[in-house]
């Protein structure tokens, strides 16, 4: 874990080459981020990220069979993502391949685990490993959260998730507003 850690770290650290200076924003596309990949690369994260939202929407409501569809329509979209035009910079593939391999690890989870409780354990790794894909590739726009619950599994262990919005659907049924941690194109807040 701590090997993950270290080697998450690097990639995010060789990755910000760029200036990232606060106020300055870059040119409205879909996807922007520090390294250029394809519009394929680009139409699989798209969708993948179009698919997490629709399984956290489903949590949301707490349907474990909607879950379960949204988690299979995920799974094939991680299925179909090639990350193959990354392996010129080896540290940046390796990262994003086991974050990758452990997000598809917890979608199964979610597809076949009959517990309510077990399928949100898996949101809560599966998004961490997701937010990390995310700012291992540099993503700046669009512009994602990274909001936690402070309660979501009960006696303060908190449960996160990403989000478009500062205010996006909390799929643990917190009350109150989410904590904003992070910006997949800043880093950390102070909210």
């Amino acid at each position: 874990m701590v090997f993950l850690c270290l080697l998450s770290g690097l990639g995010r650290f060789l990755l910000k080459n760029e200036d990232l200076t606060p106020g300055t924003a870059p040119p409205d596309t879909a996807f922007q981020h520090v390294g250029k990949y394809s519009d394929q690369f680009n139409r699989f994260l798209k969708k993948s990220m179009a698919d997490y939202f629709l399984l956290i929407e489903s949590s949301v409501d707490g349907n474990q069979e909607k879950m379960e569809t949204s988690g299979t329509a995920l799974k094939a979209s991680l299925d179909s993502f090639k990350i193959e035009e990354l392996i010129t910079d080896t540290v940046l593939y390796d990262a994003i391949y086991l974050a990758l391999d452990n997000v598809k690890a917890e979608t199964a989870a979610i597809i076949s685990d009959p517990d309510m409780k077990e399928k949100r354990a898996s949101i809560n790794i599966l998004s961490g490993e997701l937010f990390t894909i995310l700012t291992n590739l540099g993503i700046r726009k669009p512009v994602y959260y990274w909001l936690t619950c402070p309660d979501a599994f009960g006696n303060g262990k908190e449960g996160g998730w990403i989000g478009e919005t500062t205010a996006s659907p909390d799929p643990y049924g917190c009350t109150g507003e989410p904590l904003v941690k992070k910006r997949s194109d800043m880093g950390s807040t102070n909210q």
